[in-house]
């Protein structure tokens, strides 16, 4: 697919993203801590990861910073929305790949039943196909089982398992992993 950039909403003439998941910074002039106008080259923008997989950028103009996720950047960018839905869905269910092709618009029902049916392949893998996961149903029955032994604090357990104290309770709880008995 050949690469081709768009302006990023809200951003024109500061930002602009790809169909293959980049954002970059554009060439402009900025003033400088003299009161002057300087050039200043655009550039490939540093992509971090969030806590649950999503590749993110910060963005600024003048005086004000954000963050934004970059499969939103995309879709915005390239997919029309007529029926205005809110979310982003990976089909393929990899967080990384923030190509146009991977991504459509979805309602919040649509996103969780494309998760759920995707869960089988997910949970056999690594718990999901992001490339520092670690949770696994077995992993899942283990850290329930060791807190309902009442051996282990929801902290002992996130820890011992190597998850976040949050992501811990969650799965303690059932509110995730809720099809793992």
């Amino acid at each position: 697919m050949t690469e081709e950039w768009r302006p990023v909403n809200g951003y024109l003439g500061y930002y602009e993203v790809s169909n293959l998941g980049k954002v970059r910074s554009v060439d402009r002039y900025v003033n400088n801590h003299k009161a002057d106008k300087a050039f200043r080259v655009g550039q490939e923008m540093k992509q971090a990861t969030t806590e649950h997989g999503y590749k993110k950028v910060s963005l600024r103009m003048g005086d004000s910073k954000s963050s934004y996720r970059v499969h939103r950047l995309v879709a915005e960018a390239f997919i029309p929305n007529p029926y205005n839905k809110k979310q982003v869905n990976h089909k393929d269910s990899n967080r990384q790949n923030n190509s146009v092709e991977n991504l459509e618009w979805a309602t919040h029902k649509e996103n969780m039943k494309h998760a759920k049916d995707n869960s089988r392949f997910i949970n056999q893998s690594k718990g999901s196909n992001h490339h520092k996961a670690t949770i696994t149903e077995d992993t899942v029955r283990s850290m329930r089982k060791a807190y309902a032994e009442g051996n282990y604090t929801q902290k002992q357990i996130a820890e011992k398992f190597g998850v976040h104290l949050s992501k811990a309770k969650h799965i303690l709880a059932g509110r995730t992993w809720k099809h793992v008995a």
